[in-house]
């Protein structure tokens, strides 16, 4: 029976005339995102594969020492972990290359 009580209670209140607000508080946000729709992070994602992964370095920036909207974060964190792998990514062929280019280096130098 409590069961059916709270079912009745819950659909009491509800108007189908009044507008649903979130469940974490504030006014919903119905504005379009900037850059085609997909927001700016998104946008510095992908821009990121064909500007040499600057894009993806000032993006975890802007995540880490600025205000990121809640539904402009996935795209500023899909950017971090883009950053942290090519640093990685760069570290480790820097690790695998850097036994033959000292020869090189020192050869070109008369050393």
């Amino acid at each position: 029976m409590g069961n059916k009580e709270s079912r009745h209670r819950r659909h009491a209140h509800d108007d189908g005339d009044r507008e649903r607000q979130p469940l974490l508080g504030g006014a919903p946000d119905d504005r379009p995102l900037p850059c085609c729709g997909c927001g700016t992070g998104w946008c510095m994602f992908m821009s990121g594969f064909f500007l040499v992964t600057i894009p993806w370095y000032i993006a975890a920036f802007i995540l880490i020492c600025g205000r990121v909207g809640r539904r402009e974060k996935p795209g500023y964190i899909a950017c971090t972990i883009a950053a942290v792998a090519a640093t990685a990514a760069l570290i480790y062929g820097l690790y695998r290359l850097l036994p033959h280019l000292i020869p090189l280096i020192m050869s070109l130098f008369g050393i």
